[in-house]
């Protein structure tokens, strides 16, 4: 037999060999990622202003918004979280035996809420903004997982017989595990 005769029978075995024991072979692996949670956090729009008020003897109200507010919720729990919102009464500046009640501030209407990366937004309410606050965000069990913003308008009641002058308030917003 010649040395091409021998290399084709070869070939030809090996092809036979190959066609017998399939032509392809697989393998499978497992690839793992750990994927580890941070933090729910949250940014507020700073101090901010309420359009003027001109007094004319009756009541008024006058309205703004609290600027720009972010959560981010990057536990990785599904455990959702909620924001409330509250206010001091308002004291005028450099007499704060004057004051106008914080009862008369809120949140109206609730704050529309874009979502800049997650699942289900959180809900949204208004609400007054004394003493213990207003949930004004709330996102429920399996949502809210992401980063979402809102600008919460708000509305004061000045009654007739408020002293002209600057008024300051103290509001707080807190986020909290749970809906």
């Amino acid at each position: 037999m010649t040395s091409r005769r021998k290399v084709f029978v070869a070939l030809l075995s090996a092809v036979a060999v190959v066609a017998v024991l399939g032509a392809a072979v697989a393998f499978a692996d497992t690839v793992s990622v750990v994927i580890n949670g941070d933090n729910l956090s949250m940014t507020t729009g700073g101090d901010q202003s309420l359009a003027p008020v001109t007094l004319n003897g009756a009541d008024q109200t006058t309205g703004g918004d609290l600027g720009l507010y972010g959560v981010s919720d990057a536990r990785g729990t599904g455990a959702g979280w909620n924001v409330v919102i509250a206010a001091t009464d308002f004291t005028k500046q450099g007499d704060p035996s004057k004051s106008i009640s914080a009862s008369g501030f809120q949140v109206t209407p609730a704050p529309s809420v874009t979502t800049v990366a997650g699942n289900t937004a959180p809900s949204s309410s208004a609400g007054g903004l004394a003493g213990g606050g207003s949930k004004i965000l709330s996102a429920a069990v399996g949502a809210g997982m992401g980063t979402y913003q809102a600008t919460p308008a708000v509305t004061l009641d000045v009654p007739a017989e408020t002293y002209a002058g600057t008024y300051d308030s103290t509001v707080t917003a807190t986020v909290s595990s749970g809906p």
